[in-house]
Order: C-alpha cells, then structure tokens, then sequence
C-alpha cells in the first residue's frame, strides 16, 4: 500500500546510509527482517490511530495480527434477572405470582367512594399498596390485620390517582339487588389459619417461575386466560380449572360464596 511504501522508503534511505559497502534498495527484498520491522511499525501506528484495536501475540517471525474492534454482538451481557425472570417458566398460571398477604392497614379512599386503599404485607420488608374496590361489600374493621390473597407482578397502575402495586383477590356472585343485573356480593379470599405472610400460592401440576411484571400485551395473553379460570368451587375453596389454590397450611376460600368468579 502506499502507506506502507511511504514507510518502506525513509527507513531504507537510513538503513543504506549506515551500510558499508553500500546496497541497493532491490536488495532490501531479500532482508526479511527489515519488512518485518517495517510490518511492526505499521501496527504500531495503526493501533495509536485506532486503540479500538489490539495487537494480538504472534509466533516468533511472524506478522503482528490486529484484532477488529469489538461488534454489537459482542456487547457486555444484560444482568441477570430475578427469580424467573422477565419472561417467567411454565405455564401462564405459573406466571402469575399470588401471595399470601397480610392488610396492615385499610382506609377509605379520600375521591371515591367504592375504593379502600390498603397497606398489604407480601413479605418483602416493606408493604405495598393496593387499591381494591372493597367499600361497598366489606366493612373496613372486617379488613384491619386480615390475612389475604393477592397478586404481586400485575404492572402498578393509578386507580383514581394513587398507585396501586399489587391486586387483593375476591369472590363474587351475582345477587340482582334492586333489579340491577351487576349487583354482586363479594368476600376476600382467604388463606387458611397457618399460612405464612408473603409465601407464594401453588398450583398443583403448574410448577415455574412468575414473569418479573404481567404488563402490556402479557396482561390480555397470560393473566386474562388466567382470570377467566378462577372461581370458588362447591366448597367455597379458590381454585384455577379446579385446581385448589394452596398455602402450606392448606388451600385458600372464601367464607359462603360457593361457584363464583374470583377477580
């Protein structure tokens, strides 16, 4: 190349003013280590104009090889995820994740009168905040200290301008109160006497890991098929397609609502 040859030429005319006898610049050719030099001179300048370069270790008299600068695809790795991670394992049952939790605290929400805000303990040090829409069915002194079941990877979302981070899962039935075909009676799931606070509900043939967060498309492709399963059965127990909701005291209920919808 030329700029090879722009280096060949002042380093021969020095290497041919210190010979004695003098030689011609053909016979340099027949000089491999002078090309040799030349070759690691050039490295040597191509690394200090790109030191996204590195000159890799070669065998003795053989030429410097420069390494390519390193590609997108060779980009630091993402961390890695909590348990389960972004994704999830299993089914979308065992994507969910569902807690048992415990109500710390419950009061009436200040804008609307069909939303209590709760202070839920799942387990991790520090409550989350769940706003349920619980004022007109339950009486705020049935949920001070009550244990509860609760989703915990539902994206947080505002309900009527607080952030509600987790879902306290109830039973309903219809009840036709006054002719209206949406009124409905509702009761808590509830854990059996036992469960630990923040201990995860399982699914009997369903093992895997919860996604990180159920958000965007997930929530209609994993939660929705999953929402649509849960009912109480003849018993009043929770259950998914019939399969119970267990704790490691027993499975979950709900106190008299016997084959309705959980939600």
């Amino acid at each position: 190349s030329f700029f090879r040859f722009s280096l060949f030429i002042p380093f021969c005319c020095g290497c041919l003013s210190r010979c004695h006898p003098p030689i011609s610049v053909f016979s340099l050719r027949k000089m491999p280590t002078v090309l040799e030099k030349i070759d690691e001179l050039i490295a040597e300048l191509e690394l200090s104009l790109n030191p996204a370069s590195a000159v890799k270790a070669s065998p003795s008299g053989a030429k410097p090889a420069i390494a390519p600068a390193a590609s997108a695809s060779t980009s630091k790795p993402k961390a890695a995820a909590p348990a389960g991670g972004e994704e999830g394992s299993g089914s979308e049952l065992s994507k969910c994740c569902f807690r048992v939790g415990k109500i710390l605290e419950a009061k009436a929400h200040p804008e609307s009168e069909k939303l209590y805000i709760e202070q839920i303990d799942v387990g991790e040090g520090t409550p989350r905040t769940a706003v349920s829409g619980l004022a007109k069915h339950i009486p705020l002194s049935e949920l001070q200290g009550r244990l509860c079941v609760v989703i915990t990877n539902l994206e947080a979302k505002k309900l009527a301008g607080v952030l509600s981070a987790c879902m306290v899962m109830a039973a309903s039935e219809p009840t036709g109160e006054g002719g209206d075909p949406d009124a409905r009676r509702l009761e808590i799931v509830d854990p059996p006497v036992g469960a630990k606070v923040g201990e995860r509900i399982t699914f009997s043939g369903h093992p895997g890991e919860p996604m990180e967060v159920i958000k965007g498309k997930h929530v209609k492709k994993v939660f929705q098929p999953v929402l649509d399963g849960l009912k109480t059965d003849e018993s009043g127990v929770a259950t998914f397609s019939g399969i119970p909701f267990m704790t490691s005291a027993g499975p979950c209920r709900a106190k008299s609502i016997k084959n309705g919808h959980i939600s």
